[in-house]
């Protein structure tokens, strides 16, 4: 909740909030989730749901929550709507119908709320301008082979002190993931500050996703190894960012790293 407050603004936006929100709760659900927070609010003991689901949903719109943050508050308006479709609708017919088109209309959007299509064929659809975040899932094996290269060509004698150092938690947990015989890798970004090493003094850091400038208050010495790209040409947000071989730090690794400490 601390870390929402505090980076309002990390999002597409409140149009594409609501748009995502639609998306994931399944536009063939909206009328049962609709139905499901009335039956809630008619009913007395009951009403605090209604006011709890809706609540969540306006607390993470006003304060730039991500669209999907909410989503686990989705499982109580599905179970209300559920009743409520089973008491509001009589005709068997009505019934059947309803759940072919749902489930009809959940085959077609399923893209859209699972990544189950080939990374090439959701790089070359709108399903990754639908939910941004889907974009960021693909690259991580390119962007791993890319950094063991510029490891490799470190000189013999560089490689007795070196560490990885990764901007956000994706670039360092597909380093650990996918990264074979490479040195440590650290990265100040939420939870993964709390895992460095409590003694880190490397003389040479490898870096991503960091500029030029920002490295500048923490090394000496500082150049451009690479640029990152991906298989399958998807602008994400890794694309196109540089990794840079920093050395002669102005200050020890862990000193510096409350300064690199974030949380957006």
């Amino acid at each position: 909740m601390t870390y929402t407050f505090g980076h309002r603004g990390a999002t597409d936006g409140p149009i594409a909030y609501w748009v995502q929100q639609f998306l994931l709760m399944g536009p063939q659900l909206i009328p049962l989730i609709v139905g499901g927070v009335w039956w809630l609010w008619r009913r007395a003991p009951f009403r605090a749901a209604a006011v709890t689901i809706v609540a969540v949903e306006l607390f993470f719109f006003l304060v730039g929550g991500k669209a999907y943050y909410p989503a686990p508050i989705y499982a109580l308006a599905y179970a209300a709507g559920c009743v409520w479709f089973v008491e509001s609708v009589r005709q068997p017919w009505i019934r059947r119908v309803a759940v072919a088109v749902a489930v009809a209309i959940t085959v077609v959007l399923l893209p859209i709320g699972l990544p189950i299509l080939p990374a090439k064929t959701t790089a070359d659809s709108w399903v990754w301008k639908a939910r941004k975040d889907f974009a960021d899932m693909y690259g991580w094996p390119d962007l791993v082979q890319q950094v063991t290269r510029v490891y490799q060509q470190l000189p013999l004698r560089d490689r007795s002190a070196v560490m990885i150092l990764a901007s956000n938690y994706g670039e360092a947990g597909a380093l650990d993931f996918y990264g074979h015989g490479l040195p440590p890798v650290v990265s100040p970004h939420l939870t993964y500050y709390y895992w460095a090493p409590a003694h880190m003094t490397p003389s040479t850091v490898i870096v991503v996703g960091y500029s030029r400038p920002y490295l500048g208050t923490f090394f000496g010495d500082i150049q451009q190894a690479a640029t990152i790209t991906n298989s399958y040409g998807l602008h994400n947000y890794e694309y196109g960012q540089a990794i840079w071989i920093c050395r002669s730090p102005l200050v020890p690794l862990d000193q510096a790293w409350p300064r690199l400490k974030a949380l957006d």
